[in-house]
């Protein structure tokens, strides 16, 4: 299990989010908790350290972009846009 922590800007963020956003990137959170590194750029992506640094599309018009702390067992959450 991982601890989900999103940084300053990435939770200022979610102020633009509408409600069925909101709702979207709780899922994600929470899978984020379970197993962060199923989330993969390319389905051929290596997993390791060196490739802890992802995004993932949520919801209609989302991007969340996160780091894997594999050490710490903790996911950061750098960024979130939403445009939907």
């Amino acid at each position: 299990m991982y601890s989900v922590e999103l940084e300053p800007e990435a939770r200022a963020q979610t102020l633009a989010l509408s409600y069925a956003g909101v709702v979207e990137l709780g899922e994600v959170l929470v899978a984020l908790e379970t197993d962060p590194w199923n989330f993969r750029r390319t389905p051929d992506e290596p997993v390791g350290d060196h490739y802890a640094h992802r995004a993932v599309p949520f919801g209609g018009g989302g991007m969340l972009t996160f780091l894997i702390l594999e050490h710490a067992s903790e996911v950061h959450v750098t960024q979130i846009t939403w445009m939907g």
